[in-house]
């Protein structure tokens, strides 16, 4: 369905590490990482980790493909003077994946979230996704808010995401998402 790689330049004592992902269907995503420490390539489990220290984790940036679940559509909203569709999704208890129930609240016109609720197995409350709506640029036919913050509520922390720029056509050589390429770092 989908493969993201993610190579890591700063900080230096994590440079050359590098993550590749492959989304499936069917069956269970291909995981794998790289640390130059190691020199070898080893296959892993991600999704619920943090993001090189982050209140993100990969399953917050990974492709998600979730046909099993249930939605249901609140009543609209207004979010910071933005009219936002409030859409909360509720995974069969089945699929392996982090937060079983989300909320989001999208902006109209492009449908960017500007907020999204996470909640545990246990039905708490565990982060929140915010983005303003000053942030939604457009790449090309791609709209994407390129601020965005994850707050972490029962650590009380939180992260920043800044997104410069996105290639929306990238030409990528398909062996580029294979684990030979990822060990080269």
């Amino acid at each position: 369905l989908a493969k993201m790689l993610v190579q890591v330049s700063h900080p230096f004592d994590m440079r050359h590490t590098a993550y590749l992902m492959i989304a499936k269907d069917p069956g269970p995503d291909d995981e794998f990482v790289y640390q130059p420490s190691q020199r070898l390539v080893r296959r892993v489990d991600l999704k619920n980790m943090s993001l090189l220290g982050t209140d993100y984790t990969f399953n917050d940036i990974a492709f998600k493909d979730i046909e099993d679940a249930s939605y249901f559509r609140f009543p609209d909203e207004v979010l910071d003077d933005t009219p936002v569709y409030v859409v909360e999704a509720n995974v069969n208890e089945t699929i392996d994946i982090q937060y079983h129930r989300t909320r989001m609240y999208m902006e109209k016109e492009h449908y960017i979230p500007l907020r999204v609720r996470y909640w545990d197995d246990f039905g708490v409350e565990v982060k929140e996704m915010t983005a303003s709506r000053k942030s939604i640029r457009s790449f090309g036919d791609l709209w994407v808010a390129t601020e965005s913050t994850m707050r972490d509520i029962r650590q009380k922390t939180s992260s920043t995401l800044h997104i410069e720029d996105v290639d929306t056509e990238p030409d990528f050589h398909p062996r580029l998402f294979s684990t030979s390429v990822l060990a080269k770092g």
